[in-house]
């Protein structure tokens, strides 16, 4: 009898990708951005966005989740506004699909300790590339109304911009709360830290730093302050000319657009201070979830090395930052963008063929990931600016908030109010910021 030996297969369950994360929200927006990058892959690609490209959504519903249920709830929703339009703006910004998908899915954002406006929320991507920040629902129709107008506006100008660089925009349904979500990219360096912090409008009513703000550790400073400590922003003429020159092409597509109430963003880094994100993001935890100062950069090898190589004058005029506000949204491939053979040069942005793993500074800011970033003329210190909070709209809400601060702080101080006209606010902010400049 010929008898036939049976053979014991154990089952093996499929390999499926894991979004963990600390909480909920974290792993669904990281489950949702792939989810959109996936399926805009399957997207045929056109050369020029139609009208309807700015109305469209991408969404999807997610019930009865048995997988992973430590970390992502058993309901959620995603849904991305206008996928085609911010695939096309990220294209415009330089960014590729890859690092910006690998940004938010490869370890959890963390949550910044500041907070915007109405309580808003603000979470970074592990390597410090890009911000997420919780908005209202009023943000999201700003940003609807706004939207073609931006797109064309960077179009036009070639991505050189101190305008937020917009490069997504989400609705994330999680334990039936809606969290809105707006994706820009950081003005700040995600190696250097920032030492001094300024958010200017150009105001002096109201305008200066709480005690509760001082506190902390990097306290954001305001016009009052930036005044009374005698700050300055010495970049030279050639700088400062190219500066200003962006910022009032900028200004005037806000003003053309009815919106208000912006600010200037100022972080500075002290090179005689030095100093960088220490942490090396490419080492994973035990745990896969980060320990909350996960950074993207590395602190040079010496602090004093690395300022003595970036205090080398150079020419005014040698032309090293012209694509310093904006530019032509360089390639994160591009040699330039990855550092590759700055060791001589004191190039310094990306090691080659490692991401988002930085080589110390030694003089030349990352053309991609330093966009925002301009040196002092003494090259002592290095200036990221970027004008920040463009969603509001000079409407009735404003009105209102301007007659009553009127009444307050009396009609001969209207034109030093924060709320004021469109016209009146851009005229202000920018002499105010030229007289900041030298």
């Amino acid at each position: 009898i010929q008898v036939k030996k049976s053979r014991k297969v154990k089952g093996v369950r499929q390999k499926l990708k894991l979004f963990r994360a600390s909480d909920p929200l974290k792993s669904v927006i990281m489950w949702g951005i792939n989810y959109s990058m996936d399926q805009l892959d399957h997207v045929n690609k056109r050369t020029m966005l139609l009208p309807d490209d700015f109305k469209s959504n991408l969404k999807v519903k997610v019930d009865n989740h048995l997988f992973n249920k430590d970390s992502m709830p058993s309901k959620f929703k995603f849904k991305e506004y206008c996928p085609l339009v911010f695939a096309d703006l990220r294209s415009k910004f330089g960014i590729e699909r890859t690092e910006y998908l690998d940004s938010f899915i490869k370890r959890q954002p963390q949550y910044d300790a500041s907070q915007g406006r109405s309580g808003s929320k603000f979470l970074c991507t592990y390597n410090r590339h890009y911000v997420i920040k919780t908005i209202g629902s009023e943000e999201v129709e700003q940003m609807h109304h706004i939207l073609q107008a931006y797109h064309g506006y960077i179009v036009e100008c070639s991505a050189s911009t101190l305008l937020p660089q917009y490069l997504g925009m989400y609705r994330a349904t999680v334990e039936d709360t809606e969290y809105y979500l707006l994706v820009t990219r950081c003005v700040f360096s995600p190696r250097l830290k920032i030492h001094r912090k300024y958010d200017l409008k150009g105001s002096t009513i109201d305008r200066e730093a709480s005690e509760k703000e001082r506190s902390k550790e990097l306290p954001t400073y305001k016009d009052v302050d930036f005044i009374n400590t005698k700050e300055r922003i010495s970049i030279g003429e050639s700088q400062k000319h190219r500066l200003l020159l962006t910022l009032r092409a900028d200004v005037d597509f806000l003003q053309r657009n009815n919106l208000m109430d912006y600010s200037l963003l100022i972080g500075i880094h002290d090179l005689q201070i030095g100093g960088g994100f220490e942490d090396d993001p490419e080492a994973e935890d035990d745990a896969g979830l980060g320990s909350g100062n996960e950074g993207a950069a590395v602190s040079p090898p010496s602090a004093a090395a690395a300022a003595a190589a970036a205090l080398q004058p150079v020419p005014e005029d040698s032309g090293d930052d012209e694509r310093v506000f904006g530019g032509d949204g360089a390639s994160p491939e591009s040699p330039s963008a990855m550092g590759e053979g700055g060791g001589e040069s004191g190039g310094g942005g990306l090691e080659p063929g490692r991401s988002f793993r930085y080589s110390a500074f030694l003089g030349n800011l990352d053309p991609v990931f330093e966009r925002y970033g301009v040196q002092s003329s003494s090259r002592q210190l290095v200036y990221f600016l970027g004008i920040i909070d463009i969603l509001t709209s000079y409407g009735v809400r404003k009105r209102t908030a301007q007659t009553y601060k009127s009444m307050k702080h009396g009609y001969n101080n209207e034109n030093q109010l924060s709320t004021v006209r469109p016209e009146v606010y851009a005229r202000r902010f920018l002499e105010f910021i030229d007289a900041c400049i030298e």
